[in-house]
C-alpha cells in the first residue's frame, strides 16, 4: 500500500511539475485568494478536496509562494519547508498526525501521508525554489515535523524554524596546524642561518 501510495504521489507530482514549467503555474500575486493556517480534520479535508481543482491549486500555488519568495534554499529546501509548514498548518493541529497515522499513546493520530494532494502541492512550492528537493526529503521531513509537533506546538514561536548546521570541535589534544607550520618554518630559517 505504501508503494502504491508513494508511486501515486510521484506521478501527480510529475504532471504537476511538467505543468509548472510549462510556464502556466506563473507567480503572481492573487489579490482575492484568502487562506489560513488548517486548524481542524474538516478544514484539512476541504484543502484536499479543493486541491483536486487546477484553478484552486494555482492560487494555493501562487499564495504560498509569495510567502516564502522566488530565493532557493541553502539548506537542500529544508528552511523552506519549515516556513510552508507554518503557513500551512497550526502548529498544535499537526499534534494530531503521524507519517503512517500509527500512535504510541492512546490518542489515535491521522497519516499525514494519505493527503496526497496536500503533500503534492508542498512538494511542488518547495522544488520550485530548490531543485534538490526529493520526495524522500520530503517524507523525511513529514516524519520528522510530526514526531516533534508537540515540542514545536509548546514553542513560544519566537522565531522562525530553520535547519541548525553545528560546526565540528576539535579533539581535545590536537594542535592548530598553522601553530605548528609556522613553528617549523621557524627552526629550518634559524637553522639556515646557523642561530
Amino acid at each position: 500500500m505504501f508503494v502504491k501510495t508513494v508511486a501515486t504521489l510521484k506521478s501527480d507530482l510529475e504532471t504537476k511539475l511538467a505543468f509548472m514549467q510549462q510556464g502556466s503555474m506563473t507567480v503572481t500575486l492573487v489579490h482575492n485568494f484568502q487562506f489560513e493556517p488548517v486548524k481542524s480534520i474538516s478544514n484539512l479535508k476541504n484543502l484536499e478536496q479543493n486541491l483536486e481543482n487546477s484553478e484552486y491549486m494555482e492560487k494555493f500555488y501562487n499564495y504560498l509562494k509569495s510567502v516564502i519568495g522566488p530565493q532557493g534554499d541553502p539548506c537542500n529546501g529544508l528552511n523552506v519547508c519549515y516556513d510552508l509548514i507554518d503557513n500551512i498548518f497550526e502548529r498544535k493541529f499537526m499534534v494530531l498526525f503521524s507519517w503512517t497515522g500509527t500512535s504510541r499513546s492512546e490518542q489515535p493520530k491521522y497519516a499525514i501521508r494519505e493527503f496526497r494532494n496536500i503533500l503534492s502541492a508542498f512538494f511542488t512550492i518547495v522544488k520550485s525554489v530548490n531543485n534538490n528537493f526529493s520526495i524522500k526529503m520530503m517524507e523525511s521531513f513529514f516524519k520528522s515535523i510530526t514526531k516533534n509537533a508537540k515540542k514545536r506546538s509548546e514553542a513560544k514561536g519566537l522565531r522562525m524554524s530553520t535547519v541548525h548546521r553545528r560546526t565540528k570541535k576539535p579533539k581535545a589534544g590536537t594542535t592548530n596546524f598553522s601553530i605548528d607550520k609556522i613553528a617549523i618554518f621557524n627552526n629550518q630559517s634559524s637553522e639556515e642561518n646557523g642561530t
